[in-house]
């Protein structure tokens, strides 16, 4: 058993019957923690786990519901933020610093963390000093953007997740009192940022408990971390096992002799790819039940997408604490597609490509007449010739129809009958396509006026897309194609700045 969960076990044991908090970085840390507890067989009633921003938003919820206000996400951050700088850039504040900033790629994104990360440091407009940038230019332009972003989420009655902390702070500074007969605890391995830490300082008051976690030998711990008080909590115990020793991993020198028991085993391969088979193939090899594997990654990218894919083909269940990308689903490929084939001027690989993935419901219409099949449809795009714009579509699809048309005349005038019906066909399944296709392109914001197309547009089309056109085929698609469309949907329905 390892540090932290011994110390939250000995918690619950002695305090079996109390409310008990722990504040964790991630609810699926929490349920890994709940599972190791039920593991050893400890018992964890009344321990409630929960994250800064979860907590903050209980206390504060009836707060925001009697203002009607509401709580934004990071995607309605960034297009805020996006909104608000074109809005600058476009009125009497022309920005020097960031001047044509926008064709920059990920500049808005880092200008949207730039300003979550201040706020969530306890910053505001007034309380940053644009001195302190070396260009001062660049201090004065994020200062006003941060500026423009608190003046538009009061005026519009949002709040972000700063604000929501800053809410709960307020609410418990001014007389909410901590419940004395409450554990509240809080993991010491995890970065906290400045409001967070005040947060959960002042819920679990005087008493609060910082569970400690086995800690690298040489290094450090870093400031953001919660910091333990050194105590008969960190009293050094004699190394049972190889996997003890890993503490002294950065002073390999100092470190105990190994016991060679074969509880740590360190191989190298050639590549991602070879490393994830292998660990595979290690775990089937000792039979290890898997619901008692975890593997742990350096990095998001490659390996999620490479585990995900080896666990799909392998037929292994799985589960990912960040949660599997949305791309790897149906809907989201379908969705990712759709976008690329309107930014490249209706490029026909694009469209290609959704019909021989299979990502289209060709049922959505309900056209009458002859439906191909989706790798037909595939190839009626291909043999068209169309390259890209939205009217070439009709037209190279009526001259290939018409096409077919002449070849059956021919074929029937020969007396080959069969061979004519065959080229009829092919032109009805080609007129066929042409009536979808035309019903796809109606979901797309019209790209031909003097107008530039709104991200709120986009995400109208996007949404009439996967509500009408996107396919369903496995577990994975469903919650999929239900997060897009909320997430879209909030996009959609973000305030303006009249």
């Amino acid at each position: 058993m390892n540090k932290t969960i011994e110390m939250i076990a000995k918690i619950c044991q002695e305090h079996r019957f109390e409310e008990k908090l722990l504040f964790v970085p991630s609810y699926a840390t929490g349920h890994q923690i709940g599972e190791y507890l039920a593991k050893t067989g400890t018992s964890w009633i009344n321990l409630r786990v929960t994250t800064a921003f979860g907590y903050a938003q209980e206390l504060v919820a009836l707060d925001l519901a009697a203002g009607g206000i509401r709580v934004i996400e990071s995607h309605e951050r960034l297009v805020i933020i996006e909104k608000l700088f074109r809005s600058n850039n476009s009125s009497g504040k022309k920005v020097r610093y960031f001047e044509d900033a926008e064709e920059i790629p990920g500049i808005l994104r880092c200008l949207s963390n730039a300003i979550h990360e201040l706020r969530m440091g306890g910053f505001d407009h007034r309380k940053v000093d644009q001195n302190a940038f070396i260009i001062r230019e660049k201090g004065k332009e994020l200062v006003g953007l941060l500026d423009s972003y608190e003046h538009f989420l009061n005026k519009n009655r949002l709040i972000d997740y700063p604000g929501v902390l800053n809410l709960a702070i307020d609410k418990l500074e001014k007389g909410k009192k901590v419940q004395k007969d409450k554990r509240t605890m809080v993991l010491s391995d995890f970065p906290v940022t400045q409001l967070e830490e005040e947060f959960i300082r002042l819920a679990g008051g005087k008493g609060l408990i910082v569970v400690d976690h086995t800690r690298p030998k040489g290094l450090s711990c870093p400031v953001r971390f919660f910091s333990f008080s050194v105590g008969k909590g960190n009293k050094r115990t004699k190394p049972r096992t190889d996997i003890d020793l890993l503490p002294w991993l950065f002073e390999s020198e100092k470190a105990p002799k190994p016991l060679r028991d074969a509880s740590v085993a360190l191989l190298h391969a050639l590549g991602e790819s070879n490393e994830v088979r292998e660990v595979f193939r290690r775990i089937f090899s000792d039979g290890t039940h898997l619901d008692d594997v975890e593997i742990l990654v350096t990095a998001t990218d490659p390996y999620i997408s490479i585990i995900y894919e080896t666990t799909t083909a392998l037929m292994v269940p799985a589960t990912f604490g960040s949660g599997i990308p949305v791309a790897y689903s149906r809907p989201g490929k379908a969705l990712l597609l759709y976008l690329k084939w309107f930014a490249d001027d209706f490029g026909a690989n694009h469209l290609i490509r959704l019909f021989s993935g299979r990502y289209l419901d060709l049922d959505a219409c309900q056209l009458q007449g002859e439906k191909p099949s989706p790798g037909k449809a595939a190839a009626i795009i291909r043999d068209a010739a169309i390259g890209w714009g939205r009217e070439r579509y009709q037209n190279r699809l009526k001259a290939l129809a018409n096409t077919y048309r002449q070849k059956a005349e021919e074929a029937r005038a020969e007396g080959e009958e069969e061979k004519a019906q065959r080229a009829e066909h092919s032109a009805a399944r080609i007129e066929w396509i042409s009536r979808f296709i035309e019903e796809l392109m109606g979901t797309t914001p019209d790209s031909e006026s003097d107008n530039a197309v709104t991200t709120q547009e986009i995400c109208a089309g996007a949404l009439d897309f996967l509500r009408k056109f996107c396919r369903i085929a496995g577990d994975l698609d469903a919650p999929a194609k239900s997060r897009l469309i909320n997430v879209l949907d909030c996009l959609k329905h973000a305030p303006s700045l009249s």
